[in-house]
């Protein structure tokens, strides 16, 4: 593609860019890099070193983001899912092309001599996608139980509630914690608005439940029930009152 100037990888953009308003790069180290491992031999990464990386990355980021921004008179915007094991001249390279990475709320921490605690989301930059869950991780309806009493009261505070607070409306308060933050951008899981606790992925795992889930009822059932269109509504006031609509 280098050959080329990237005329495959620009095309595939343009496609994205004519259907969706914003979509997301995957993994986005591995545009980055690529780890290599030949039959026999050591595996390597390519290109090799940080200078190099960097370089490779930005130059194909640019080009992704440019074809975006002018996808046959319909701009995208690209979103880079940056979770895991990354170097931070990934992320300095996206904050140069103000390119939002992702705030998971439950692994963005301060460290200090009393262990660690949760950053408030309100400070998250604009340029970021917030959520509290994604499809490897447990929603926050069921992720809360596996947090400390710590990280559970911390959580309690910025949200607003108190720990005795029962399931429900601990959600509904904890999305608005979510709806509030500084991100442009914020993202929940289906069981998080439907209250359910079932996760989507288990990494790590091989089991028959791993890309399993799908939704309770179908939609039209849910459309007309009066219990299921009174907790969208308390959540469309929740998005309401932090401005998100």
């Amino acid at each position: 593609m280098n050959e080329d100037d990237l005329k495959w990888l620009r095309a595939r953009t343009r496609h994205a860019a004519r259907m969706y308003d914003r979509f997301r790069l995957d993994h986005v180290v591995g545009y980055f890099r690529m780890y290599v491992r030949k039959p026999g031999q050591r595996g390597y990464f390519d290109p090799d070193g940080d200078q190099a990386q960097r370089a490779h990355g930005e130059r194909v980021l640019r080009a992704m983001i440019d074809e975006a921004a002018r996808g046959n008179g319909h701009s995208a915007q690209v979103i880079a899912e940056d979770l895991g094991v990354i170097p931070p001249f990934v992320r300095e390279t996206l904050r140069s092309l103000a390119t939002p990475g992702y705030k998971v709320i439950p692994w963005e921490k301060d460290e200090n001599e009393r262990g660690s605690t949760f950053r408030d989301p309100r400070g998250f930059s604009p340029v970021s996608v917030a959520t509290f869950s994604t499809h490897d991780t447990a929603p926050i309806t069921s992720w809360w139980d596996e947090f400390s009493g710590a990280e559970q009261e911390q959580l309690a505070q910025l949200a607003g509630f108190s720990r005795g607070t029962n399931e429900d409306d601990r959600l509904f308060s904890l999305l608005g914690l979510l709806f509030r933050s500084g991100s442009a951008l914020s993202l929940t899981l289906v069981q998080e608005l439907l209250g359910e606790r079932a996760r989507i992925n288990t990494p790590g795992t091989v089991g028959d439940a791993n890309w399993t889930y799908r939704l309770p009822r179908p939609i039209e059932d849910l459309e007309a029930d009066d219990r299921v269109k009174a907790r969208f509504d308390r959540i469309r006031t929740l998005a309401t009152e932090s401005g998100r609509t």
